[in-house]
């Protein structure tokens, strides 16, 4: 297992229009697709950044923030690069080597992994 970490926004649209479902790009490499989740009206998630990192990351790194914007005005909706930056969150987590899912005990009695960045098995 090694370390990974993700960044993700979350946006105000410009014209407050959301998406009514998930929408969400197919996989990519070292990725799990593009995803943009309805938060309320106006204002939406927006997810998919993954990076192998040797520490624990607690700041976005710019080049990450500018990927993931980008590629969510330019696959999903153009409009986007007119709204507001709300919220920048970092999220950090266990990803296997061989980018399969991980589910069982730990070696601590009681504590179970079920954790899977890439999802390679959907």
């Amino acid at each position: 297992m090694v370390s990974g970490y993700g960044v993700s926004a979350i946006v105000s649209t410009e014209d407050e229009t959301s998406p009514s479902r998930v929408l969400k790009t197919p996989k990519r490499a070292f990725a799990c697709g593009l995803h943009i989740v309805l938060r309320q009206k106006g204002e939406v998630y927006i997810g998919a950044t993954n990076v192998i990192s040797p520490k624990v990351v607690d700041n976005p790194i710019l080049d990450d923030i500018v990927f993931l914007i980008d590629c969510a005005y330019r696959q999903i909706r153009r409009n986007l690069s007119k709204g507001t930056l709300n919220r920048l969150q970092v999220g950090n987590r266990p990803v296997s080597l061989d980018g399969y899912s991980l589910l069982g005990e730990s070696n601590l009695k009681g504590l179970w992994r079920m954790t899977g960045t890439y999802r390679v098995t959907d």
